[in-house]
């Protein structure tokens, strides 16, 4: 589960990063779009964070899912 967690250390970053620019630029009101290139922003800061929460847990599912395989894998080829 550590590789998993540190799987997830570069998106979590960017996240954070673009929340961030977004709190400082701000919205603009004539072109929603300007700053915020995904549209995550669009109903509000709070489903913003809720869908950066969902992809940091479906990114780690997909992580602990190869994790898995491999281990699988790993003990396939050692039998």
């Amino acid at each position: 589960m550590k590789n998993c967690a540190a799987a997830m250390l570069p998106m979590l970053l960017y996240a954070v990063g673009y929340l961030t620019y977004n709190l400082i630029v701000g919205r603009s009101e004539t072109e929603p779009l300007r700053y915020d290139w995904y549209g995550f922003l669009l109903w509000g800061w709070g489903v913003g964070v809720c869908i950066f929460a969902v992809i940091c847990g479906v990114t780690f599912g997909i992580g602990a899912a190869l994790r898995r395989m491999n281990l699988a894998f790993r003990k396939k080829t050692r039998a």
